[in-house]
This record gives C-alpha cells, structure tokens and sequence, in this order.
C-alpha cells in the first residue's frame, strides 16, 4: 500500500514523445520521476547516455523491461524485470517496457533474450549476442554481482550450512559469447562427518612405558551421509599407553 501511494504521489504521466533514431522509430512516455528500480535484477549499467539513448537500448532488447535514467549524471541502467516491490524513491526517470512503443526497428522479426538489435554500416538491422540473462539463482543460495555483459562475472554463493557440490563456497562463472553463462549450479546441504582414524602411531619408547596416538579430522560430506555429525573445526585425537610391560 506504501508504495502504491508513493508512485501516486510521484508518478507524472507525460504526453508520448516520438523518438527516431538509428533506423528505430519508437512513442515512449514516462512512468514517473524520482522513483527508481533498485539494483535487483540490473543487467545492463550505460553511462554518458541520454534519455533518448537510453529508451532505444531497452526497446533493443526483448529481455529489458525497466529503465532507470539518471539525468545528473546520464546513466542508464537496464532491468530484467519491472517490480513495484523494488522502486524506491530516488533522483531517477523511470519507464516500464509498457511505456516504450517500437513502431519500426532494424530487425524486423525482433531478436531472442539475451540479444541486442543493431544496424551495420550498411543500415541494415542484425541481432548481436550481448548479455546473460538466463543465470539461475540456486535454492540455498545468491548470486554476487549483477553485470550480465558478455564477459562480465558473477559469484554464486551457498547459504551456511549448504555448499556447491564441488565443496566451493564461492563459485565463479562467466558470460560467455553464446549468451549463456560458464555454468549453473546448486547448493546441496552440508554434513560435517568424521573421517576413519590413522593407524596407531609408533610408540614414542622403544624401552618402557610410551604413547602412541592416532587422530581423524573433520570433513565435509554432501547430502545423505549419516556418520556422526561434527563441527568443521573439529580434530579428534586418541592416546594410549605402549610399552608399558614390566621390564626386569
């Protein structure tokens, strides 16, 4: 309810304004001023941009379905998503892709996610692979970062007590050329089991009473090993006594 209030009281619905450029021919209108998208599910951040700029490179992208334009400082970031649970208010020119009419553009079947339409030298339109846009946040888990360029990285981080199944906590992938991500993964849930014991070490005499030791460490198992739980700081140590027949 807040935040219906407050696009109420901030949103200005604006005559459509007709925008050509670059062989697109697009009717866009604003949603409202000072409201931003926050940073969830950016995908794209553009700078020294104009509004106009910023419009087209939406309406370029099937996979852009918000905008925040930053007129200060002429930037532009690009969603993947239009959420009314994550505008808040801010120094920002905010439109949906409902607010974005593309009457005519270079690619004239429009282009997949993922996918930018561009114009060559020659005028004519071709769609070029330029972001990720299918990463799968994991269940029990986060993505760290949210630039999805082609080359661009991102983390994904297990929630405590879960880990990727290679026992990595932090996962490093990569948006590749293809418009797909180095890999996906999931976290699975952590048991800390104890190892098998060493052998007995020698005894610390060779002549009367000594020690001998044996120890087990603590280690990660992945899903359904029930071995007796322990803490992963865990070290497990053993003694007994060698040697220590009578001697005469």
């Amino acid at each position: 309810m807040y935040m219906i209030l407050l696009l109420y009281m901030l949103r200005i619905v604006c005559a459509s304004v007709n925008l050509h450029l670059d062989n697109f021919e697009i009717v866009y209108s604003i949603s409202a001023v000072n409201v931003c998208h926050n940073e969830i599910k950016r995908f794209q951040e553009l700078f020294g941009y104009s509004i106009e700029h910023c419009v087209k490179a939406c309406a370029a992208r099937k996979h852009c379905l918000a905008l925040n334009y930053r007129s200060r400082i002429n930037i532009c970031e690009l969603f993947t998503t239009f959420d009314a649970d994550q505008l808040t208010a801010g120094e920002c020119i905010l439109l949906s892709k409902e607010d974005i009419g593309v009457m005519k553009m270079p690619c004239l079947h429009g282009c997949n996610f993922g996918e930018v339409c561009e114009q060559n030298k020659y005028g004519h339109g071709m769609c070029v692979i330029k972001e990720c846009v299918n990463g799968t946040v994991p269940e029990h888990g986060t993505i760290l970062g949210n630039q999805m360029k082609v080359g661009k990285k991102i983390r994904y981080k297990c929630d405590t007590g879960y880990n990727e199944p290679n026992v990595s906590f932090t996962t490093v992938a990569e948006c590749l050329d293809t418009g797909a991500w180095s890999f996906n993964t999931e976290c699975l849930k952590t048991n800390y089991t104890w190892d098998s014991w060493t052998h007995w070490s020698t005894c610390s005499l060779s002549c009367g009473s000594g020690i001998q030791t044996r120890s087990r460490s603590c280690s990660i198992r992945i899903e359904g090993n029930d071995e007796s739980q322990c803490h992963k700081t865990d070290v497990g140590d053993e003694q007994q006594a060698c040697n220590d027949q009578n001697l005469s």
